[in-house]
Formats: structure tokens, C-alpha cells, sequence
């Protein structure tokens, strides 16, 4: 079956198109901001693996070491698209204080995907997950995959609604529709295998966030290009709520009034 690619070349340029804008806006510094850059980068990196592995696999006598790298590479940071969704929405809430207190909420955070990393190099001496022996197929255990990107979706969930009174009900839907869209493009390419739409979908609910949550002028002060007050008094009522240790530095510029 011959797979149409165009929509994966789309959601490169939409990404492009987002990460130059986020760097224009000047939205580099802070760990949310942060943290949305790691999740754009995984999933412009998947959608090159996946591009690669598509042009690969139409090709014929394709070395089997070529096509481990390709769909390797493409699973690695696909399935890590989904922990970065959890980081992004873990910095949004203010809570990366609980997470450093509990080794366990550390494990339950990094041990599925270490152990799907770790299923993936296994894989390629027993063929459990994928094989590439006349051409890329799914083994026995792909459900894995799925498994550990519902595994933290639901996490993503459970942290937007515990913490849904801090971060707003704009943020909240913006974050939340990451998931349909998602669903939706998996339903679609289930049922038209021939179409790759997953990543153009993810791409369209980052271009959501971006528009509705990484808005500089809800945040930076044009004059001083430091955060407004209204965004300082936002993390103040998140510290307060998250019960996070603070220090408050006041600091009085001479002349200010005047701009």
C-alpha cells in the first residue's frame, strides 16, 4: 500500500512555522515556555522519522539496518510526544516542587517510557514489536505503544483537572483538545491506513496551544520586556495554592514613570 505523505510534509511546515514564531515572540525563557519548545522538537522529529520511514519503505532492497533506524527513530519520538505533553502541562500547573518531593510520582512519570525505550532496543534482536523482514510490519506486542501514550494522556488529563482552578478554563480546553484531535487523526488513519494524518492533527492542537496559551502580550510588558504584573500575581496564586516555598524581591526603578 502506497502511503500518502503530503500531510506529514504539512504538519513539518506548521511546525517550522511555530517554532520560528515562538522564538520571534521572544516566548524562549521560563519552563513552560520551555517545556512547549521540547514538545514542538519531539514532534518535529517524529514527523521526520515518519516522513523518512514512508519515502523508505516504498523503496525496494532497502537494508534492514536502514529501516530499524528509520521506524526506530520515528516510534522513539512519536511515543515521546505524549510525556512532553505531561512536562508541558506538569510546568503549566507549578507543581514541578511535588514532583522533585516523591520518588514515586518521579517513577510513575519516567519508568513506561524508559520501559518502552528499553522494549524498542530489545526489539531489535527479538522482533516482538515491529519486524522489517520483508518490509516494515507490526509484531504481537505494538499494543505497547499504544498502551504507554494512553498511559500518559490519562496522566495529562488527571493533572489538568486536579489543577484546573490555576491554570483557567481557556488553558484547560486549550490542553484537553490536544487529546479528540489526536483520537480523531488515530480513528481516521485506522480506518484510511493509506493517509499518514497523525501528526498533521497533533500539529493543529499545538497550533491551538500556541494561539490560546503562549500569548506574549498576555504576559510581557512591551515597555520593559519583563512579565506584567498580572502575570506575577498569577504565579503568586499558584505558589500560595501549590503550598511552594517563595522569596518576593522588590525592587524600585528610578524614573520609571516617565516611559
Amino acid at each position: 500500500m502506497t502511503k500518502i505523505v503530503y500531510f506529514d510534509y504539512t504538519a513539518l511546515i506548521l511546525l517550522i512555522f511555530l517554532l520560528v514564531s515562538t522564538i520571534l515572540r521572544k516566548m524562549t525563557k521560563g519552563i513552560s515556555n520551555r517545556m512547549f519548545i521540547f514538545l514542538m522538537s519531539t514532534m518535529f522529529a517524529s514527523t521526520a522519522f515518519d516522513i523518512g520511514a514512508i519515502q523508505i519503505d516504498s523503496l525496494h532492497n532497502v537494508s534492514p539496518v536502514l529501516l530499524h533506524i528509520v521506524h526506530m527513530g520515528y516510534l522513539t519520538f512519536h511515543n515521546l510526544t505524549t510525556p512532553a505533553y505531561v512536562l508541558f502541562v506538569i510546568s503549566l500547573t507549578d507543581t514541578w516542587h511535588k514532583l522533585k518531593q516523591s520518588r514515586l510520582h518521579l517513577i510513575m512519570l519516567t519508568l513506561p517510557y524508559a520501559m518502552l525505550v528499553i522494549g524498542l532496543i530489545v526489539n531489535l534482536f527479538t522482533g516482538f514489536i515491529y519486524t522489517v523482514d520483508g518490509g516494515y510490519r507490526h509484531a504481537g506486542c505494538f499494543w505497547m505503544l499504544y498502551a504507554t501514550a494512553g498511559y500518559y494522556v490519562a496522566l495529562g488529563l488527571y493533572y489538568l483537572f486536579r489543577y484546573r482552578k490555576l491554570i483557567g478554563t481557556r488553558k484547560v480546553i486549550a490542553l484537553s483538545s490536544i487529546v479528540p484531535m489526536m483520537a480523531a487523526a488515530i480513528i481516521l488513519h485506522a480506518i484510511h491506513p493509506q493517509f499518514a494524518v497523525e501528526m498533521i492533527g497533533t500539529s493543529l492542537s499545538l497550533l491551538l496551544v500556541s494561539m490560546t496559551i503562549q500569548r506574549p502580550e498576555e504576559i510581557i510588558d512591551t515597555v520593559t520586556g519583563l512579565n506584567k504584573f498580572s502575570a506575577y500575581t498569577d504565579d503568586l496564586k499558584r505558589s500560595i495554592a501549590n503550598e511552594k516555598s517563595f522569596t518576593i524581591l522588590m525592587l524600585n526603578i528610578d524614573g520609571f514613570a516617565t516611559y
